[in-house]
């Protein structure tokens, strides 16, 4: 996946998503996923959701968003974010970046 971005919009919400295109006025984001915190058993966690819940699948597959609506530009996202996305999105998850001693 490439040019996987975080995006804050001037009310605070933030979405991981892949940039599609982009021009003056708006950007286009390939199933863009809001970052949520979560709270259990004293814990905090992020998670990543569809930001239409309500829309079609298919028809959330990629949104238009105005850039006046953006806090600032979008930034490429860290890797950590970049791999949650692509689970979440495609269902794959990565096996950890870990040295296998034997």
């Amino acid at each position: 996946m490439e040019n996987v971005c975080c995006v804050k919009f001037n009310n605070g919400i933030e979405w991981v998503a892949e940039m599609v295109k982009f021009d003056n006025s708006m950007i286009v984001f390939k199933e863009p996923r809001q970052i949520v915190q979560i709270q259990q058993h004293g814990q905090v966690s992020i998670s990543l959701v569809p930001v239409a819940l309500s829309i079609d699948p298919e028809e959330a597959k990629e949104i238009v968003v105005q850039l006046s609506s953006l806090m600032f530009m979008p930034g490429l996202a860290s890797q950590e974010f970049v791999d949650a996305y692509q689970q979440t999105v495609t269902g794959i998850a990565l096996p950890s970046k870990s040295i296998i001693m034997g």
